[in-house]
C-alpha cells in the first residue's frame, strides 16, 4: 500500500474512533487493509463489540464461582504449548502463556457451564498478542458469548451444523463447484479448524490473522462461515482440476485444509463481503439444518448491539437446552475413516476423539466434553 493511502486509512480509522462512528468503523474492518495496527485495533475491537470502560470494569469486579473447573489441566496443556509460531523471545513467551491460563481460567471458573474447546486457546492467543490483559479478558468473554458460544456446548452438534453451512454457502453461490465436491464425496470436516478458530490456527502470519479478526469483529458472527466457503470458491479451478484428475475424498480434503496458509487476505475479504450481499444469511437453510434460534448464527442487529444483552449466560443456557433436546452425542458421530490421518502438521490424536469414537486427527481442535 502506498504512503498516501495508508495515510488515508489511518485517517479513517482515527476519525472513526474520535467520533464514536460504529458504522464507519465498521466499514474500515471490512473494506481497505481493517484497523492496522495493534494501538487502533486495541478500541476498534473493544468499541465494536460494545465494550466500555464500565463493563471492563465490572468485567474484573466478578468472582469467580468456584475455585476449579472441567477442563482445567487440558488449558494448562494447550496454554504451555501455545504460541510458538509467532517466534516471541522466552520472556514474552512465558509472559503471554501465563495469561493465557489466567484468562481462560478466569471466565471458566466464574461460568462453569460453558464448555472448553480445543481451538479456543488460538483465538484467546490472538487477542492477548493484540490487546492489553485489561482489555482482553472482557473481549474474550464478550466473544465466547456472543460469537463462539456454539461451539462451547457439550457436543460437536451445533458445530458440525455450522460445518454443513458452509457447503451450503457453496451450493448457493457455485453450484457446479458444488457438484464436483459431493460427487468426490468431500465432507464439510475440512473447515472445522477454520471456523472453531478463526483460522488462527491455520494461518502463523499474525497480521494476516489480524486482519481477518477485524472483519469478524466488524461482521455479523457468520461472516466466519461465509470466509471458510469463499476461501474455498476462489480456489475453484484447482479444485476442479483435482477432482477431474479422479483424486479421491483423502487427497482433495488434504488439499482444502491448506488453502488459508496461501490466501491473499484482503482478497478473500473482498470477495466474502461479495458473496454476503449476494446470499444474504437470512436466505440460507438455517432451519433445515435445526440451526438452533439461540445460534450465534441468529443474532441480530450491529455487532457493537450484541453486548447490550447482559444475559449472555441466559441465552447460552437456552441454546444448550434446546440443543440437549435435539442435539446429537458425540458417540453418535461418524466421520471418514482417512480422517485417521494425521491432517494438521504437529497435532496428535487426543483422548477425546477416542471417546467420541471419530478417528479424526483434527488434534487440538476438536472440542471436548466438559459437563460437570
Amino acid at each position: 500500500m502506498k504512503k498516501k493511502e495508508l495515510k488515508k486509512r489511518k485517517d479513517d480509522v482515527k476519525v472513526g474512533l474520535i467520533n464514536f462512528d460504529l458504522d464507519s468503523l465498521s466499514q474500515c474492518g471490512k473494506t481497505g487493509h481493517g484497523f492496522l495496527m495493534k494501538s487502533y485495533r486495541k478500541s476498534a475491537w473493544t468499541l465494536l463489540c460494545g465494550i466500555s470502560s464500565q463493563d471492563r470494569m465490572e468485567c474484573f469486579a466478578k468472582s469467580a464461582v468456584q475455585s476449579s473447573y472441567a477442563d482445567q489441566v487440558q488449558v494448562h496443556l494447550d496454554s504451555e504449548r501455545s504460541f510458538f509460531q509467532y517466534k516471541l523471545n522466552p520472556i514474552l513467551l512465558r509472559k503471554h502463556r501465563s495469561q493465557l491460563i489466567k484468562l481462560l481460567s478466569t471466565i471458566f471458573k466464574r461460568y462453569p457451564e460453558l464448555c472448553y474447546y480445543q481451538g479456543l486457546h488460538d483465538i484467546a492467543q490472538i487477542v492477548l498478542l493484540t490487546l492489553p490483559y485489561s482489555h482482553a479478558l472482557p473481549l474474550m468473554e464478550h466473544l465466547m458469548f456472543h460469537r463462539l458460544r456454539d461451539f462451547m456446548l457439550p457436543t460437536l452438534d451445533a458445530t458440525i451444523k455450522q460445518l454443513h453451512l458452509v457447503l451450503e454457502i457453496i451450493r448457493y453461490r457455485d453450484f457446479t463447484l458444488y457438484e464436483y465436491l459431493k460427487k468426490a464425496d468431500v465432507q464439510c470436516y475440512f473447515a472445522l479448524s477454520w471456523l472453531i478458530t478463526w483460522f488462527a490456527h491455520d494461518i502463523s502470519e499474525i497480521s494476516v490473522v489480524g486482519r481477518l479478526f477485524d472483519f469478524f469483529i466488524s461482521s455479523h458472527p457468520s461472516a466466519v462461515v461465509y470466509t471458510c466457503a469463499q476461501i474455498v470458491m476462489d480456489d475453484r479451478k484447482k479444485i476442479l482440476d483435482l477432482s477431474l484428475d479422479n483424486n479421491g475424498a483423502d487427497i482433495l480434503h488434504t488439499y482444502l485444509c491448506k488453502l488459508p496458509s496461501k490466501c491473499d487476505v484482503e482478497q478473500l475479504i473482498q470477495n466474502t463481503c461479495a458473496t454476503m450481499s449476494s446470499i444474504d444469511i437470512t436466505s440460507l437453510p438455517l432451519d433445515k439444518l435445526n440451526i438452533s434460534p439461540f445460534s450465534s448464527l441468529r443474532n441480530q442487529g450491529p455487532p457493537w448491539e450484541y453486548s447490550h444483552d447482559k444475559n449472555g449466560m441466559v441465552v447460552f443456557r437456552l441454546l444448550r437446552a434446546d440443543h440437549h433436546d435435539s442435539g446429537i452425542s458425540k458417540q453418535d458421530w461418524k466421520l471418514p475413516l482417512f480422517f485417521h490421518e494425521n491432517i494438521f502438521t504437529g497435532c496428535n490424536m487426543i483422548t477425546a476423539i477416542t471417546v467420541i469414537g471419530v478417528g479424526i486427527v483434527a488434534s487440538q481442535l476438536m472440542p471436548k466434553s466438559s459437563v460437570n
